[in-house]
C-alpha cells in the first residue's frame, strides 16, 4: 500500500518489503526520522508473529496434517514468508534474508546427508519448540544485525553449515577444505586474496569442528538433533602457516595443545571479518541487495561499513551524509537504513531496483488489498501466489522476466528477456513453491523471476 509520504513509501520499500494497512498505522504521525528508527530499533517491536498464523485476517498456510514448520520444510518455507507478510519487525526479516542469501546453505544438500526431518530441523527450528538447537533460518534472523564476526563464528558453528560445507568429516587425518575455502571466497573478503595453500591452512584451523548426534527413538524421530562439538581429538595441533598477516600481524596461527584448538578458528575467523576488504565487500553486497544492483556502492556508505568493522563509531559518518544508506550508529549495529537523512538530495536515484528480488516482490503483492485477498482463501500455497502475482502484476502490463537466480556463489544470470504466458507464469510459481525458491533454498534454485517495469 501506499502512504502518500514519497519518503516514508521508499523507506518500507527498502528497509522492508512495502508496507501494509498495519504497518502505515504503526509509523501513522511519526516524524521521518522516527520512522527510521522504528525500523532500525526493532527489538522494541514484540516478536508474535508466528502466533498470527492460522488466525483471520492473515496470510493463509497449507500443510497436510498438522503445520509443522520445525520438522517440515513446506511448512517452513510458509512461516518465513508469512513472517515477511506479518512481521512487526520488517528490518529484521530482510536482513535475515540477506544473511541466508550471503551463506547460501541449501535445505537439498542438508536433508540429503540427514534426512527431511532433521534436514528441517538444522535448517529452521524454533529454538525450544523442538529439542535441539536453533535452525539456519532462526540464527541469522536472531543475528541479523549484530556485529558481522560474532555471525560468522556462530555460523561456522551452525549444524546446517557444518553439514552443507562438511565441517562434520574435517579430521586431523583428513582436513576438509570446503568451509575453509568459502569462507574466503564467498563470505569474507573474495578471489584474489587467498592461495591454495592458505586453504589447506584454513582445513587444518577447523579440524575438530564436528558434529554430536543426540539420537531419537524411532526413525524420524523430532525429538533427534545435532549440535556443534569441539572435538579436540581431532584438532590438527601444529602451526598453520598463511600468505597474509592475522589480525594485522604475524601470518601463522601457532601450535596449540589439542584443548586449546578451538582459538585457532576463532583467530582465523576474527582476522577474515576484521580485514578491509571484507567491509568493502559486504558494503558492496548490502548496496546492491538494498539499493541498486548497477551502479557502486557510495563512498560514505562503504566507509561507514568499513568504520563499523573495526568496531568504532559510523555516527560522524551518518549524520548528514547526503547518501541512500547510512548505517544506525547504536550498538555496532550493521544495518543499511535505506533513507536519506535531513538536506540528502539524491532519494530516487534509485528508487526502483531491477531485477526485483523475487521474495520482495510476491510480499510486496501480499501487502497489496488484492493481493491479500487471494491469500487468505484456502487455495493451495503455490496458487495462492500464482493469483497474488498474476492478478496483482500482470493484469496491470508488467513484463516478467525469467532468469537464471542466485546459485551456490551468489551470482545471477540474465536468461533472457520475453512476455510469458499464464500458464508458463504458473509454472514458475509453482516451481518456486515446491523448493526452487531461490532466497528459501538457496544453491539449488534453477530458475526463478523478476518483474520489470
Amino acid at each position: 500500500m501506499q502512504s502518500g509520504d514519497a519518503l516514508l513509501d521508499h523507506l518500507f520499500r527498502r528497509a522492508g518489503f512495502g508496507a501494509s494497512a498495519a504497518d502505515l498505522q504503526a509509523v501513522a504521525g511519526m516524524s521521518y526520522a522516527a520512522a527510521v528508527d522504528y525500523f532500525v530499533d526493532y527489538d522494541k517491536q514484540p516478536d508474535d508473529v508466528d502466533s498470527k498464523i492460522g488466525l483471520p485476517d492473515y496470510v493463509s498456510v497449507t500443510t497436510r496434517g498438522q503445520f509443522s514448520p520445525n520438522t517440515n520444510i513446506d511448512d517452513a518455507r510458509q512461516r518465513w514468508l508469512f513472517r515477511m507478510v506479518h512481521t512487526r519487525r520488517p528490518l529484521q526479516e530482510k536482513m535475515a534474508l540477506f544473511w541466508h542469501n550471503h551463506f547460501g546453505v541449501g535445505y537439498s544438500k542438508v536433508a540429503g546427508v540427514v534426512g527431511a526431518v532433521l534436514g528441517t530441523k538444522m535448517m529452521a527450528n524454533k529454538a525450544g519448540e523442538t529439542p535441539g538447537p536453533q535452525g539456519h533460518y532462526e540464527l541469522v534472523r536472531q543475528m541479523a544485525v549484530g556485529r558481522f564476526r560474532d555471525l560468522l563464528i556462530a555460523v561456522a558453528q551452525d549444524p546446517a553449515m557444518l553439514v552443507f560445507l562438511d565441517g562434520r568429516t574435517n579430521t586431523r587425518a583428513r582436513p576438509q577444505e570446503n568451509f575453509g575455502r568459502e569462507v574466503m571466497e564467498l563470505f569474507t573478503w573474495g578471489i584474489g586474496h587467498y592461495t591454495e595453500a592458505d586453504v589447506y591452512a584454513a582445513a587444518r584451523v577447523f579440524t575438530g569442528w564436528n558434529l554430536r548426534n543426540v539420537p531419537g527413538m524411532v526413525a524420524n524421530d523430532p525429538a533427534a538433533y545435532q549440535e556443534f562439538q569441539y572435538n579436540a581429538a581431532q584438532h590438527e595441533t601444529t602451526a598453520k602457516a598463511f600468505t597474509f598477516p592475522l589480525n594485522g600481524g604475524s601470518n601463522t596461527i601457532p601450535a596449540r595443545a589439542a584443548a586449546s584448538g578451538m582459538q585457532d578458528g576463532i583467530d582465523f575467523l576474527t582476522s577474515l571479518a576484521n580485514h578491509p576488504e571484507t567491509a568493502r565487500r559486504l558494503a558492496q553486497k548490502l548496496w546492491n541487495f538494498f539499493v541498486s544492483d548497477l551502479d557502486a556502492p557510495d563512498r560514505a556508505f562503504g566507509i561507514a561499513v568499513a568504520i563499523q568493522a573495526h568496531h568504532e563509531s559510523a555516527r560522524r559518518f551518518a549524520a548528514g551524509a547526503k547518501t541512500i544508506a547510512v548505517l544506525h550508529p547504536r550498538q555496532n549495529k550493521i544495518i543499511p537504513v535505506i533513507a536519506v537523512r535531513a538536506g540528502g538530495q539524491n532519494i530516487f536515484r534509485h528508487i526502483d531496483k531491477v531485477p526485483v528480488h523475487n521474495v520482495e516482490m510476491i510480499v510486496g503483492s501480499l501487502h497489496n488489498p488484492m493481493g491479500a485477498m487471494f491469500a487468505r482463501t484456502a487455495l493451495p500455497f503455490s496458487e495462492q501466489l500464482v493469483f497474488v502475482v498474476a492478478v496483482v502484476l500482470i493484469r496491470i502490463g508488467q513484463t516478467i522476466e525469467v532468469i537464471s537466480v542466485r546459485t551456490g556463489t551468489g551470482d545471477v544470470e540474465a536468461a533472457g528477456n520475453h512476455q510469458q504466458t499464464h500458464g508458463t507464469f504458473y509454472r514458475q510459481v509453482d516451481r518456486l513453491h515446491r523448493g526452487n525458491f531461490a532466497i528459501f533454498s538457496n544453491g539449488d534454485a534453477e530458475h526463478g523471476f523478476a518483474i520489470l517495469g
